[in-house]
């Protein structure tokens, strides 16, 4: 999907598919746990649904739509200033926002109860991994390094706050 194409440039067509595909995808998540509820299976206590009606609904059409695309605006900006520390960024926010956009249509397979959002999450993963190494014409190391740079910096930022606390028990 990535490979050997040139993009047009804009945002505009993978934001459209990606807010599309992502609230839809994210609407499927709350189809179940609400199906559920309503028929008297509760998987939760009433502090998770709360009195289901229709402000509930009405806030999840609007506030699931805004969600999504402030996530991928995020999550985007966030992974391609990942990319550009290790050096892999070259195609540009646009190529990484895309990636990001359309891997959003992993989140269909929320549409499986319980097991979906799992799938969702490992196959939307993929796709990213998949798609930043062909639109970048980066390795898959670099791809990787830039993933898992987030998790080293939060956990030398938890470091770096536990070794005072630690000093004072000691």
């Amino acid at each position: 999907m990535f490979k050997a194409r040139r993009y047009p440039e804009g945002i505009r067509e993978p934001l459209a598919f990606g807010l599309l595909s992502g609230g839809f995808g994210d609407m499927l998540a709350f189809f179940w746990p609400v199906l559920l509820f309503s028929l008297g299976f509760v998987p939760f206590d009433d502090s998770v649904f709360g009195p289901l009606d229709r402000i509930l609904i009405v806030t999840l059409m609007v506030g699931i739509p805004l969600a999504v695309v402030l996530n991928m605006f995020f999550y985007s900006g966030i992974l391609h200033l990942m990319l550009l520390i290790v050096r892999g960024g070259g195609g540009g926010y646009q190529a990484t926002f895309r990636v990001v956009a359309y891997s959003q249509a992993a989140l269909v397979w929320n549409i499986i109860p319980f097991m979906g959002a799992w799938i969702a999450t490992v196959w939307k993963l993929v796709i990213q991994i998949i798609g930043l190494h062909e639109i970048h014409h980066i390795s898959y190391a670099r791809v990787m390094m830039a993933f898992l740079l987030p998790i080293l910096i939060f956990f030398v930022l938890i470091a770096m706050a536990l070794v005072p606390l630690l000093m004072l028990l000691f």
